[in-house]
């Protein structure tokens, strides 16, 4: 398990219906390609949390997002790369 114990204890406490996580020291690679996980909730085992962690793929050219409905009761997320239209574009995408 990767993360703050703190967190995963106000995540099981809570039981939010979702949260979203950045900054890991692991990319999602390292993790078999799993960025989201179902978490229950430490009183009512009935309740789950989806955890969703965009990852930190620092040896990817470009950065990722997650994309899902908000609304849906079980949300299909899905990790997508987010490139500039064009590889000349990349500087200024970046603020560079």
């Amino acid at each position: 398990s990767v993360g703050s114990v703190a967190v995963r204890d106000a995540i099981e406490t809570w039981s939010p219906r979702v949260t979203l996580h950045g900054h890991i020291h692991e990319s999602v690679e390292m993790h078999g390609g799993r960025f989201c996980e179902l978490v229950r909730g430490r009183e009512d085992r009935e309740k789950t949390t989806l955890v969703c962690s965009v990852g930190n793929d620092f040896k990817r050219e470009h950065p990722h997002c997650l994309v899902f409905d908000a609304n849906d009761e079980k949300p299909n997320v899905t990790r997508v790369e987010v490139k500039p239209r064009r590889d000349d574009d990349a500087r200024s995408f970046f603020g560079m």
